[in-house]
């Protein structure tokens, strides 16, 4: 009995991984994950990301919690991450769109030469 629970946990990490990969195929196939490739989109969220994050950490400060020197580190580089996700996510969601083109057509030509 007490191995179920990990197992049906490991079974149900598999599936999420494997269902992502398939969803991850279409949509780079498919036009629906064009919003990502817009720049202003996806800047204008992240900050508003930035925005949230800022100000629940200034409405906890003034309602009196105590800060040290390794919280403002971790707030400083959780907050770039974010510019940084915003600011480079459409240039790689255009390189990863390209890749996959091109070796769809690599899987094509490869087909081809099986052929003849």
């Amino acid at each position: 009995m007490d191995y179920l629970l990990p197992m049906f946990g490991l079974l149900l990490i598999l599936a999420v991984l494997f269902g992502a990969t398939i969803k991850i195929n279409t949509l780079l196939i498919g036009k629906k994950i064009n919003f990502l490739e817009n720049n202003k989109i996806t800047s204008s969220t992240s900050f508003i990301f930035i925005g949230l994050f800022v100000s629940a950490i200034l409405i906890n400060y003034f309602n009196g919690y105590v800060y040290y020197w390794y919280d403002f580190i971790s707030f400083s580089f959780s907050i770039a991450l974010l510019f940084a996700i915003g600011r480079y996510t459409p240039s790689l969601i255009t390189y990863l769109r390209e890749l996959h083109q091109s070796n769809l057509e690599d899987a094509e030509e490869q087909a081809l030469r099986e052929v003849d």
